[in-house]
């Protein structure tokens, strides 16, 4: 009751886009899951995995003289 016109408009608004949303991520979720059914899992390397970033981004890392830290990254199982 404390809201203008206005103000209940842009709620009713954003309300209504986070519904959306909330339904695209669903439908992406599902997607992904009918995608990989019956596909075997697979060992991936993330320190492998983020040494492939690292040279994708070599010349904006060197520009930027960012530095990237990582601990020591594990093998995760996943389905690709």
């Amino acid at each position: 009751d404390c809201l203008s016109d206005a103000a209940r408009q842009y709620f009713a608004r954003s309300m209504a886009a986070a519904e959306r949303m909330q339904g695209l991520l669903k439908d992406l979720i599902t997607y992904s899951q009918a995608k990989t059914a019956g596909q075997p899992r697979q060992p991936v390397s993330l320190a492998a995995l983020v040494n492939d970033v690292r040279r994708d981004l070599h010349d904006t890392i060197a520009a930027t003289g960012a530095v990237i830290e990582t601990p020591d990254l594990p093998v995760v199982t996943v389905q690709e």
